[in-house]
């Protein structure tokens, strides 16, 4: 197929480039009128051209607003902003320059090298064997440019290979799904957004072991959890528990023993960043037997601020009477602990159940159960104490134990 090439000032306002095929002309030589066919439309510019020459399939030219531009593959490319009315005089292929010239035939050049055109034009004429000839030949600096223009093209794969500029090459790799390559880029430059980036992809290409790995380098324990808890991987939940207590991200190490039935654990983590009210309204719902042990450190904790409050509070060990069912449910306590599994005191149905919870961002189940131990507490007419006399917890009720603000509210 012949092609020639030809930039017309339709009117005032665009220029069209146009593409004329022999072989399809001659098909149809007995008609002139046919002949119009064998000239199509490539695309149309809102741009009026001053001065212009073809250098294989890229147009240079200089416009009406005084800017050096070419022209290929539909992408308009600015070499230059001009300060004046200037006349392209031509391009030398030899020094890799574009020579244009005022009314005062005063000369100037802009460089542009001859590769980048070659390239451009075999990439145009889809011959990647020519273009891959032309490659080595680039200036570095000039690379990213040409990747941009590969990629406005279609051609992801090639200009993944041609940049040079690893933020681009990342978002090419996202782009085309090349999980390795993306991975050993955010693995360089050690950034948490690229690894946030590359687990939500992995995930949407259901790899979860690239996920799980990309969560832990961003340090995204709130993703791990949703993760971990939607799989139902225990050994996961149990590390991620561990890792987040030690990164302070308490809310969720609390969440994943809850999800574990560690509750010996979840009390724990309670006492230690400074909760013993949550705690012991934790074990009256959940470990009944411990109850009586973080009452006193509760009473402790309030009387340095609030000896009243603390006088008020009842211990199940002095006054029983204030807890008609609590053999009851030491009993079931201890049931419960014998027909466990060692070290398992949840049903699996629950930790997958807790994980959907997660992805609704929905209220955590454990402050639920807090709450609800906290109206049971109420029930009990000598147990009444106001919220503000307990010295712990927010206003509201909620019970967020973490230094950062962006964590799971339990």
């Amino acid at each position: 197929m012949c092609m020639v090439h030809c930039a017309l000032q339709s009117c005032a306002l665009q220029y069209c480039a146009l593409q004329y095929c022999a072989e399809l002309c001659s098909a149809v030589l007995c008609s002139a009128i046919l002949c119009s066919v064998a000239v199509q439309v490539i695309t149309e510019v809102e741009e009026v051209v001053k001065t212009g020459v073809w250098v294989g399939d890229c147009f240079i030219y200089t416009n009406s607003v005084n800017r050096l531009n070419y022209f290929v593959g539909g992408e308009v490319i600015t070499i230059s902003h001009l300060d004046r009315l200037m006349y392209l005089l031509g391009y030398l292929p030899k020094e890799n320059r574009v020579y244009l010239g005022d009314k005062d035939v005063n000369v100037v050049s802009y460089a542009l090298p001859l590769s980048v055109l070659e390239y451009q034009t075999a990439v145009m004429r889809k011959d990647f064997d020519t273009a891959d000839k032309y490659l080595p030949q680039i200036p570095s600096d000039q690379r990213t440019r040409v990747a941009h223009f590969l990629e406005k093209q279609g051609f992801k794969e090639q200009a993944l290979q041609v940049t040079t500029d690893p933020e681009h090459k990342f978002e090419i790799a996202l782009a085309i799904k090349d999980l390795q390559t993306a991975a050993k880029l955010a693995k360089e430059a050690e950034s948490e957004l690229r690894w946030k980036q590359l687990a939500d992809l992995a995930l949407t290409m259901s790899e979860l072991g690239l996920a799980q790995q990309c969560l832990k380098e961003a340090k995204d324990y709130n993703g791990l959890l949703l993760l971990a808890s939607s799989t139902g991987d225990r050994d996961a939940v149990r590390q991620l528990s561990d890792d987040a207590k030690e990164s302070g991200k308490n809310n969720v190490s609390f969440l994943g023993k809850f999800l574990l039935g560690d509750l010996d654990g979840c009390i724990d983590l309670l006492v230690d960043t400074g909760r013993p009210a949550e705690a012991a309204l934790f074990a009256r719902s959940h470990k009944p037997s411990r109850m009586s042990a973080l009452v006193k450190i509760w009473k402790e904790e309030l009387a340095k601020t609030n000896p009243k409050a603390a006088e008020s509070l009842a211990d199940p060990t002095d006054y029983p009477n204030l807890f008609p069912e609590l053999e009851e449910s030491l009993d079931l306590e201890r049931q419960r602990d014998a027909n466990a599994p060692a070290g398992v005191a949840a049903e699996p149905s629950a930790l997958a159940a807790a994980g959907a919870e997660v992805a609704a961002a929905s209220t955590p189940a454990a402050a639920t159960t807090t709450t609800t131990a906290e109206d049971d507490v109420e029930d009990d007419d000598d147990f009444d104490l106001d919220a503000d006399d307990l010295g712990d917890g927010d206003a509201d009720g909620d019970m967020n134990f973490d230094d950062d603000d962006e964590d799971l509210g339990i």
